[in-house]
């Protein structure tokens, strides 16, 4: 037998030993509290099909000192290939120097004052020389999403109703109560070309005439955008819960993605986004999830 002919059985081999995982996104549903209420807060799923495994670490936006920890246990049980974090865009890539240079010389105790759930994986990752990806779509492709402009939203919909949930984060939390200073990070964040003062008129026309009253800075609250995906959602709520139904379609497509490459996929996210993503992994690993217990974590 010539080597050739050698290479191409091994080829073939090789190839049929690896499990086909095709993730659907159209499997991803809308956010539900009775649903969440299934699952355990904290996480940690395991998804295990022939040579591939995905490990899903999911918790609050509360105790980064204890998500620190699951995520480390995560690593040492999985031993991950490749960490898919919240916040970050996955056409980013895979370790995006200028994001990942922010933790590099941070302690732990550092990372914990951040309630995401990234900075730590980040950490643990550069430590053990984990490649690390984002899964967020860029604003770019979730104006342009055919899901989003489906329902009927218009590009200044998906992009501006994201600007108002981040108004209690930013005016309450971290002291922003100047608008002003708001639309400065609000135009960087989402790639706004126009200048400030033009971008703040079409805002205000926008607001106007999709929420029916006039734009108050200081009077928006969380509820106002709140994912609930019920009958009787106002506008702002509708966007809002298909932008986070769009967001996890693209997280289940680039997980997708990842576990063509790797045979080893740690997810670090929030659990809603578990729940929602959850039918379309059970759909491509056909067996439920090992459920880790986190509760157990010293």
């Amino acid at each position: 037998m010539s080597n050739f002919i050698k290479v191409i059985l091994f080829s073939i081999v090789s190839s049929s030993a690896f499990a086909n995982i095709d993730l659907d996104p159209s499997l991803v549903r809308p956010w539900n509290q009775t649903e969440k209420s299934q699952f355990p807060t904290p996480l940690g799923a395991a998804f295990k099909r022939e040579d591939r495994t995905l490990i899903f670490i999911g918790d609050h936006h509360s105790d980064p000192a204890a998500t620190y920890k699951y995520i480390q246990m995560a690593f040492k049980k999985v031993s991950p290939e490749i960490a898919v974090v919240e916040g970050l865009n996955f056409s980013e890539g895979e370790n995006p120097k200028v994001h990942m240079d922010r933790y590099v010389s941070k302690s732990k105790e550092e990372i914990w004052k951040d309630p995401s759930l990234g900075p730590g994986t980040e950490l643990l990752a550069m430590s053990h020389n984990i490649a690390v990806i984002g899964g967020e779509p860029s604003i770019q492709e979730e104006m342009t999403s055919s899901f989003l402009l489906g329902k009927g939203f218009r590009p200044d919909d998906i992009r501006n109703v994201q600007i108002v949930q981040r108004i209690p984060y930013r005016r309450d939390k971290l002291k922003m109560t100047d608008p002003d200073v708001f639309f400065d990070y609000a135009l960087k964040l989402y790639d706004v070309k126009d200048p400030k003062s033009v971008f703040k008129t079409k805002f205000l026309k926008w607001y106007r005439k999709r929420v029916q009253r006039e734009f108050d800075y200081s009077k928006i609250t969380k509820s106002d955008t709140a994912v609930n995906c019920e009958a009787g959602d106002s506008f702002l709520q509708e966007v809002a819960c298909a932008i986070n139904i769009n967001r996890d379609r693209s997280l289940v497509e680039h997980v997708g993605i990842l576990l063509k490459k790797y045979h080893r996929v740690l997810v670090t996210y929030g659990t809603g986004h578990f729940v929602q993503e959850y039918p379309a992994y059970l759909s491509a690993f056909v067996h439920p999830p090992e459920y880790i217990k986190l509760e157990s974590v010293p």
